[in-house]
């Protein structure tokens, strides 16, 4: 957890999402590794004037030579949120997809912007007068308007289109996404401890923020370390008075008995 904490700290971006699927420290310097190699071939080709766009250099490199592409089947597995697997396989969701593109433009010295359209994950290039590329699908090019319909299909015209949908977003929100994507994944699965981990990775990214707090104490609740959630639950009511998981938490030390704590 520590690890996961700094590196978001230091705007370590691979180095936080290794840590979500905590990855041992060799796999983390093979990634590292890779990631580097690819970027300096991409470097290359662009200063060597072998492509135009910096955009053409990353596709060259990651779709042409390495055949990274998109799966969808990977939304049914924690596996396609995982940096090392994604980057071993050449396989994964949108968002880890443009992930691996923004960290090869990053080593290589270019900026490399993520994009957090609903339901679907791009980066842009400013490099590129801004251009917007869909990494899960072989890194073509989208215009507003195609991005326009991709959200309106992957969201079956359930989320009307705003242009904030087209902003930067922060590696903490981009992290925030992973990881809501893996609690999605191991709800689906009923796979509750690996669930108790990434909430409280959540927790960690978002530490003054109530909800993933209130579900890390159910989930402690839930595992049977009830001694343990007692506190937390207290934690929870005494740093978010007034909101909904106070209120939640308080109904839950009712629940445990006449004491107010829970204990085994």
């Amino acid at each position: 957890m520590a690890d996961f904490s700094q590196s978001v700290k230091s705007g370590d971006l691979a180095g936080a999402l290794l840590a979500i699927e905590r990855a041992p420290a060799a796999e983390d310097k093979r990634v590292r590794t890779l990631l580097e190699r690819w970027s300096e071939r991409a470097a290359g080709y662009q200063a060597s004037g072998r492509v135009e766009r910096v955009s053409d250099a990353l596709r060259w490199v990651l779709v042409d030579e390495l055949n990274f592409k998109g799966d969808a089947a990977d939304g049914m597995t924690a596996e396609g949120s995982y940096l090392s697997r994604v980057v071993a396989q050449r396989r994964g969701l949108p968002i880890l997809m443009s992930s691996v593109w923004m960290l090869v433009g990053r080593y290589a010295g270019f900026k490399i912007e993520g994009i957090g359209m609903p339901s679907h994950f791009v980066v842009r290039v400013p490099e590129d007068e801004g251009l917007i590329v869909d990494p899960f699908n072989a890194g073509r090019s989208l215009s507003v308007a195609e991005c326009k319909q991709v959200v309106n299909d992957a969201t079956e015209g359930r989320v009307g289109w705003e242009d904030r949908f087209l902003e930067a977003v922060t590696e903490e929100a981009l992290l925030e996404r992973v990881l809501r994507n893996l609690g999605s994944v191991f709800v689906k699965s009923g796979e509750i401890e690996a669930l108790f981990v990434a909430v409280k990775y959540m927790s960690a990214l978002k530490p003054e923020a109530a909800e993933p707090r209130f579900h890390l104490a159910r989930l402690t609740e839930e595992l049977g370390s009830l001694a343990l959630a007692g506190p937390l639950f207290e934690e929870v009511m005494e740093r978010f008075p007034g909101t909904k998981f106070a209120r939640a938490a308080k109904a839950r030390l009712a629940a445990a008995g006449p004491t107010g704590r829970l204990s085994n």
